[in-house]
Parts: structure tokens; sequence; C-alpha cells
């Protein structure tokens, strides 16, 4: 997922494929914390999700913004920090919450 974050410089991204490699990373996460009820409510809003970010601006700058965040996810998860996988997460949030299309 980290080279498809980074292959949105390229000129053959697709967005549609970002989104759905974007949140197959984000599933495989909540499937390894082994947490049933996470699992359950990330695969419910999964199709909520792709279908708000489809409706987003498809804005190349707004994907390079959450590299760095999702960088920090994987590597705190990898190392096993907990306390910083929880801020990268939140920071990712932060940055969803940040784009979200409004009325």
């Amino acid at each position: 997922c980290i080279e498809c974050h980074d292959a949105e410089n390229s000129p053959d991204f697709d967005y549609d494929t970002y989104l759905e490699i974007d949140m197959a990373f984000h599933m495989v996460i909540m499937e390894a914390s082994h947490n049933e009820l996470l699992a359950q409510i990330g695969a419910t809003m999964r199709q909520a999700v792709l279908s708000a970010r489809r409706l987003d601006v498809r804005n190349a700058s707004v994907l390079r913004e959450s590299v760095g965040d999702h960088r920090k996810l994987f590597t705190a998860i990898s190392s096993g920090d907990a306390n910083g996988a929880y801020a990268a997460s939140q920071d990712l949030f932060d940055e969803v919450w940040r784009h979200l299309p409004r009325d």
C-alpha cells in the first residue's frame, strides 16, 4: 500500500485503484488486531467509506498529505509501538475529517 501511495505522482495513477488498495491496507490492520468487533465494524464501514471517498474531489495533493501518516502507522505497527500506532491512526482520521466533502 505504501508503494501505491507513492504512485499517486505517476501519470497512469488510478484513483479508484488507490482507494481499493488503501482500504485493503486498513482492513489488514483491523484483521491483524484479532479484534472481532473492530473487524466487523471495519467491514460494515468499508462500503460507506469507499462511496464517500469516491465522491470527494479526487485531489492528488490530499493523497500526498496522507502518505506520511500511513508510513507512520505502518512503521509503528511493524515495530510494536502501540502508542505510535494510535497517534498515527488519529492523524489519519483527522486528515480524512478535514477533507470530507461538506454540503
